[in-house]
């Protein structure tokens, strides 16, 4: 069993926020048809060509029944901060042949759940280490990759589902298998 070190770990109101946009995630991310959960997207928006465009993404996602978004487990939890208490607004258009639009948030979510945590998340989600290998010591390369091999047989929306259950069972933390707090 490895130790997750106590200064790698989320702070208190990181732990907190990352409980709030778990049970977001379950109750509104993973029940919505709209949201394709796949490994490799961020948060992406599809808009049919003839909606109406709204750049404020809570807009959208209380206005546009048409709507698709397609995000991994990082995206997710945006889109749950997004539903809940953000105004976040629509970046550049990616598709010229579609209305594709990214919704930029290649960092905040990170510091919003903290680095660690989102970096064991997405090792766990993508079944990857290569999210934290170059960028973190040795100690929390090895939880990356305990994280990796976390949920392997599950499809990516019941990775989420499982992913969301961990963070708010130890109250914030993403601890993988064979991971236990200090």
């Amino acid at each position: 069993m490895i130790t997750y070190p106590k200064e790698l770990l989320p702070t208190k109101q990181q732990k907190a926020k990352a409980v709030k946009f778990a049970n977001e995630v379950l109750t509104f991310v993973l029940k919505d048809k709209r949201f394709s959960i796949d490994s490799g997207n961020y948060f992406l928006v599809r808009l049919d060509d003839d909606a109406k465009y709204e750049s404020n993404v809570k807009k959208l996602f209380k206005n546009e029944k048409n709507m698709k978004c397609e995000v991994c487990a990082l995206g997710a939890l945006y889109a749950a901060k997004v539903n809940r208490e953000n105004q976040v607004y629509l970046g550049a258009k990616i598709s010229w042949s579609s209305s594709t639009f990214e919704v930029p948030t290649s960092l905040p979510i990170r510091g919003i759940i903290g680095d660690h945590n989102a970096s064991a998340i997405e090792c766990c989600f993508e079944q990857s280490v290569g999210f934290c290998e170059d960028s973190y010591n040795d100690e929390f390369v090895e939880i990356c990759r305990h994280a990796a091999y976390t949920y392997t047989t599950l499809t990516f929306r019941k990775r989420l589902y499982q992913i969301c259950k961990n963070i708010i069972k130890n109250n914030g933390v993403f601890l993988p298998k064979g991971v236990k707090l200090e």
